[in-house]
């Protein structure tokens, strides 16, 4: 009896050992796949999980990103998961209406700050109409968007929804994506006081993915807060012959004497990146 028992609890030990060693090395279910949209100037980043759900961030202006879409989709996508608003200025909202219009909107991701325009009107008033209520994002509440992908919110550190803010830009929420061992920091528009104020947290935001803030503008991705994410690589969105000249060459330099690995849409378009879970990869 003695000596059953004792086999007993030796075979229930190996075979939590077992569990144990192949729960370590059980492999990642697939891809994941970042597309950074070519609509101009402005925002618009699709994310698609291994399991293939669909996360919309911003829009761009006009309504580039439904031909975008498309493209990324094969024309066949009918529903997006989740959308999030970065911060609510035109090239990075605008699109968006049509989106709503377009596809069937699970859920929306928002800061709710005040914005005076009759576009952010007209897209709240598509929301109530598809009987969507916006969720305030909260930067306690990280989301799992698929098995292993997470996204953890970094800023904005308290609740801005229905105040008024003197910059947008510096409402913008920034978010880091996760997937087994990789990460990408999404950080909107963030200009410097956003990204001083980051830094004074106790968030770990180093990645060795980083979008490029503002369209690769001086007034972000400042040497000290690219410093603290010390990226490898990065991708700048922003528009051929923008009127504003992006990115900036100050940008650039600093970007390169860091020896970060960089591209543009302005250059190439859309850009598509994916990770195995291990390291990431630009696609063909």
């Amino acid at each position: 009896m003695k000596f059953e028992l004792r086999f007993y609890y030796f075979a229930l030990a190996v075979l939590l050992l077992c569990a144990f060693f192949a729960d370590l090395s059980w492999p990642l279910p697939g891809e994941l796949e970042v597309a950074f949209l070519d609509i101009g100037q402005g925002d618009s980043i699709l994310i698609t999980t291994p399991h293939k759900r669909r996360i919309l961030i911003d829009g761009g202006p006009g309504v580039t990103v439904l031909e975008r879409l498309g493209e990324e989709t094969s024309h066949w996508l009918s529903k997006i998961d989740l959308l999030m608003i970065t911060h609510p200025d035109l090239d990075h909202l605008e699109g968006l209406l049509e989106v709503v219009d377009r596809y069937k909107v699970e859920g929306v991701l928002m800061t709710g700050v005040i914005h005076g325009s009759s576009l952010y009107r007209a897209f709240l008033e598509r929301l109530n109409q598809y009987d969507i209520t916006p969720l305030i994002v909260n930067p306690e509440e990280d989301w799992l968007l698929d098995e292993g992908v997470t996204f953890d919110i970094i800023w904005p550190k308290a609740n801005v929804a229905m105040q008024h803010q003197d910059n947008m830009n510096n409402t913008s929420i920034v978010a880091m994506l996760r997937y087994g061992d990789t990460s990408m920091l999404l950080p909107g528009d963030a200009e410097k006081d956003e990204e001083h104020a980051i830094l004074l947290t106790d968030y770990a935001i180093t990645s060795e993915f980083l979008k490029i803030g503002h369209h690769g503008s001086t007034t972000s991705s400042n040497p000290d807060f690219l410093r603290a994410v010390n990226p490898e690589r990065g991708v700048i969105i922003a528009g051929r012959d923008n009127q504003f000249n992006h990115p900036h060459l100050e940008r650039v330099l600093n970007l390169d004497e860091r020896n970060i690995e960089w591209l543009s849409t302005k250059k190439l378009g859309t850009i598509v990146v994916r990770s195995d879970g291990d390291s990431w990869e630009t696609a063909d």
